[in-house]
């Protein structure tokens, strides 16, 4: 099977970055040259496209109730230029409100519990947890804050 055989094959799988097929390309053995070659064929005819791949990404993270930063942050290990996932992200129509999904995440964390009841280290307490959560599901620092004093 050829480079773009096998590039196409990988690409029927699911959509992928241009770094994703090149690193995958190199990892069967092919060449620079044709590996080149093939991927600008490639996205010639669309079968390689970081901005539409930044688009579904960031629907996908959003529906998973992902912040932004985490959902960037993702995008670029996967190896799409930052100035592509900044220009994608300012011409998105649908972002959520990320304090607002974020604070529903810190209102699962307290859901039946009466922060008034609780002593201060386990508000405290209460807060850490929000906080970790939020920010490990990619949501910044301020806004964890913001939702750890307006719950706790």
């Amino acid at each position: 099977m050829g480079v773009r055989e096998k590039a196409v094959s990988y690409l029927n799988i699911k959509p992928r970055t241009k770094q994703q097929v090149i690193k995958y390309l190199r990892g069967k053995g092919f060449g620079e040259d044709e590996i080149h070659e093939t991927l600008k064929e490639l996205e010639e005819y669309h079968y390689i496209d970081d901005a539409r791949y930044c688009r579904l990404y960031f629907e996908y993270g959003f529906e998973k109730g992902r912040g932004t930063d985490r959902i960037k942050r993702e995008l670029a290990e996967k190896g799409v230029a930052h100035d592509v996932i900044e220009i994608v992200y300012e011409e998105l129509d649908n972002v959520p409100d990320q304090f607002e999904a974020a604070m529903r995440i810190g209102r699962q964390v307290v859901s039946g519990i009466d922060v008034h009841e609780l002593d201060y280290h386990e508000r405290r307490k209460i807060q850490a947890r929000i906080g970790r959560r939020i920010v490990s599901r990619g949501y910044s620092q301020d806004i964890a804050y913001k939702v750890m004093k307006r719950l706790v």
